[in-house]
């Protein structure tokens, strides 16, 4: 039967060799693992996707910790989808640790756009003990340089907690220097924040904002590291990405509608965090099983803006154009609600909002800063000229 899905999440194994006190995954004592027969039947039922690209992700727990699975599993979609005249690509976040030759072999292979889980040096890798007690850290730097001896480029995930929200600016500047060049950088959702925690965590984000500015200017036309989750704000303050329309869906990911997770014991869910949310039939993340197949879920398929912004918090917030608080799961967990965004983290992304409207206000016109956002200067001319026009409209106006 035809669907709309074109995203799937795959749940490797709940496993993992490390034991980070902040994993939304963490406490689980069954340590499930999908059997290669539900990955074929998900496969399968993918293959129907009205879609002509497909995107499977694979999660865990540690994915790598189930390379031969992997290996098969990857070789047998890439077929199917083939056979189905679509195309596939595959992703897949680690914790950096288990990347051998062979892991490296297979990323090269299929192509796999690998996500690394790395927290930054190694006092700050300490809270990422593997699960023997010691530091991951030399396992998880080993694992970054053969990614970028193998690949020449690498996308380093860094969560930021409570525990290591001063050492931030260092742990960025860390990461430079080790060569990364794309940082997706935000802080632990499932943790609790205190007032003290966020104001830290706002210092932190504004000293990271004084140290790229200093960073663009000087490093151009070698551009310095990218901060993804500073982009959003950036391009919207720099007239580069348009206003968010009520219609438009709160998670751009399109959460429960075109992207779904299956979980290792065959539930499906609307993403992979929902997937630890519960495990009772009926309740909202319920999409069904192996059993019963997929189910509408008309709670998923309403998630616009509008919706959200009735919320008390949202409905008079100054930063909402510029805000990227769209993850219902992150909502979900601590409110028991999709669309009330949780008050520590509104104030978590407000401080970011800020730092972003510094680093915005101190380039905006310099051509480093243009090209940082991906800017050409060709655009960027165009863009002063129609600036000036429109001042230059407004003084004949008043003149006139």
């Amino acid at each position: 039967m035809s669907h709309c899905i074109r995203h799937l999440d795959l749940f490797v194994t709940e496993a993992c060799n490390l034991a980070c006190p902040y994993c939304f995954a963490r406490d689980r004592s069954d340590a499930a693992r999908m059997t290669l027969e539900r990955a074929r039947k998900a496969i399968h039922w993918l293959a129907g996707s009205r879609h002509s690209h497909v995107h499977v992700t694979f999660w865990g727990g540690e994915p790598l910790l189930r390379l031969p699975w992997l290996k098969q599993v990857a070789q047998e979609l890439q077929d199917r989808m083939r056979d189905a005249g679509k195309t596939v690509s595959m992703s897949l976040p680690t914790n950096a640790t288990l990347l051998a030759p062979d892991a490296l072999d297979w990323i090269e292979r299929f192509k796999v756009k690998v996500f690394l889980s790395i927290d930054g040096d190694e006092r700050t890798q300490a809270q990422r003990p593997l699960a023997s007690g010691k530091n991951s850290h030399e396992l998880a730097t080993a694992g970054l340089q053969a990614m970028l001896h193998r690949f020449g480029t690498v996308t380093v995930r860094m969560t930021v907690t409570p525990a290591n929200v001063e050492d931030l600016p260092e742990n960025i500047a860390y990461f430079a220097r080790q060569g990364v060049r794309r940082l997706m950088v935000y802080p632990a959702y499932d943790q609790d924040w205190s007032v003290q925690d966020i104001e830290a965590w706002g210092e932190a984000e504004k000293q990271v904002a004084h140290r790229l500015a200093s960073w663009i200017v000087r490093m151009s036309p070698r551009l310095p590291i990218r901060l993804d989750a500073w982009m959003g704000p950036l391009r919207w303050m720099a007239g580069l990405r348009e206003s968010r329309r009520p219609t438009d869906p709160i998670s751009p990911c399109g959460v429960g509608e075109s992207l779904v997770a299956l979980h290792a014991d065959g539930r499906y869910s609307p993403c992979h965090r929902f997937t630890f949310y519960g495990r009772s039939k009926g309740e909202p993340w319920d999409l069904g099983d192996d059993d019963r197949g997929i189910l509408a879920c008309d709670d998923f398929r309403t998630l616009t803006l509008e919706r959200q912004r009735g919320q008390v918090r949202c409905v008079h917030c100054e930063s909402f154009a510029a805000c990227t608080m769209g993850c219902v799961a992150i909502n979900y967990a601590p409110t028991g609600s999709l669309y009330q965004v949780p008050a520590w983290a509104c104030a978590l992304q407000k401080k970011r909002i800020q730092a972003c409207q510094f680093l915005h206000e101190s380039l905006d016109g310099h051509p480093a800063y243009a090209a940082y956002l991906g800017q050409t200067a060709t655009a960027l001319l165009q863009t002063r000229a129609q600036e000036m026009g429109n001042r230059a409209a407004k003084l004949w106006a008043t003149l006139s």
